[in-house]
This record gives structure tokens, C-alpha cells and sequence, in this order.
């Protein structure tokens, strides 16, 4: 990240380009990735799966930095929800 100010990260877009975004943006963009691959409906660039923004019909999760709470509390939500169906499976064996 040499000649990019510290506040600030360049990712590399699915179209070749880069783009600047915060590297909290990156992170989450990651653990969204990590969670499930980006659903769009091929024109828009937001997943239909967690609402984030993604980089193109294709690419990665990018949140800007206003969709970084609502992802941060969807990822905290989706764990719940595991968590009690595995509870709930276990329960019932």
C-alpha cells in the first residue's frame, strides 16, 4: 500500500481497475465473501443475499463505508440463526 494514505486501501476490481476504500470496508467485504459468494441479478452490483454493495455482477463484496453496520449486524444475525439450528438439531437427535 505504498503512496496510499494509511486511512485508505486499493482493491483491485473484477473489471481490472482499482478502487480506494477503507480497509474496514475491505475486511468486512472479506468476511461477506468468506459468508456466502455474492448473489446480484447480473446488472445491479448489490447482493440480493446480505444488501451489501459488490464490485460488479461478478465480483467481490465491497461495502461502502455507510453499509458497514448493517453488514457487521446482517454477519451477526446469519450467526445467530446458525447457531440456533445447530442448538435445534442437537436438541433433537
Amino acid at each position: 500500500m505504498s503512496g496510499v494514505d494509511t486511512d485508505r486501501a486499493i482493491a483491485k476490481r473484477a473489471g481490472g481497475g482499482e478502487i480506494v476504500v477503507s480497509p474496514e470496508a475491505l475486511q468486512m467485504g472479506s468476511r461477506l465473501d468468506e459468508h456466502h459468494a455474492p448473489e446480484t441479478n447480473g446488472w445491479m452490483s448489490v447482493c440480493r443475499r446480505c444488501g451489501a454493495q459488490t464490485d460488479g455482477p461478478d465480483g467481490p463484496h465491497i461495502p461502502n463505508e455507510r453499509q458497514l453496520e448493517r453488514a457487521l449486524q446482517w454477519l451477526d444475525a446469519q450467526s445467530l440463526s446458525s447457531g440456533i439450528d445447530r442448538a435445534r438439531s442437537q436438541r433433537h437427535t
